[in-house]
């Protein structure tokens, strides 16, 4: 691995989270609901951008499970609603469009192979954009169903990503093939009905 494919790793690794409320996930097999919540507080607070008062933090300001929702419309999303169905690649995209920050999403199904490892390549080599995966488990040989977590670098002699899983109680960060992540990438999220995919987010 090229130090120009993990520029990502280094900031995002500093605020790695473990995603909250994992009851949520009720089995090994259920579809995780906080792990999109858990992966956007990571890439916000590793963007480095003006961080809002914090109740778990009273004194620093910072980017919180806690307090995701508090300036979202709640007709976008909803810590109720997405503690029973998660969040969709759209709605993810959506709600972090109302956060200060430049937001671009790819449903995998529009993508080619080559586009999607070229994406996550990009991506990963630089320190002010991070890609958000929703995917699923049982593609990259997992237990368990949809999931969101962030790319942190890409590795071309194994043609792989590394993958920081915010379910860390259950997996830990992995490198996994691209090929695997695309296939799980292009699953279909049983809400929404399409394919999931990516978010990308970068300092605007």
């Amino acid at each position: 691995m090229s130090t120009a494919d993990n520029q990502s790793y280094w900031p995002l690794s500093e605020y790695f989270e473990t995603q909250r409320n994992e009851a949520y996930c009720l089995t090994f097999r259920a579809e995780c609901k906080y792990c999109a919540v858990a992966t956007s507080v990571m890439a916000l607070n590793a963007l480095g951008i003006s961080r809002p008062e914090s109740t778990q933090y009273p004194d620093f300001p910072y980017f919180s499970q806690e307090d995701f929702f508090r300036d979202v419309d709640p007709q976008v999303a909803n810590a109720a609603r997405v503690s029973k169905e998660g969040m969709t690649l759209d709605q993810l995209s959506a709600v972090l469009s109302e956060f200060p920050v430049d937001v671009k999403k790819f449903h995998s199904v529009d993508l080619t192979l080559a586009q999607f490892r070229d994406l996550i390549r990009d991506t990963t080599g630089h320190s002010d954009r991070f890609a958000l995966l929703n995917f699923r488990r049982v593609e990259i040989g997992e237990v368990g169903g949809g999931h969101w977590s962030p790319l942190a670098a890409f590795d071309a002699a194994s043609d792989s990503a590394l993958v920081l899983d915010v379910a860390r109680y259950k997996y830990p960060a992995v490198w996994v093939p691209i090929a695997q992540l695309y296939s799980g990438s292009q699953a279909v999220d049983a809400v929404s009905g399409l394919s999931r995919g990516v978010v990308i987010i970068s300092r605007r």
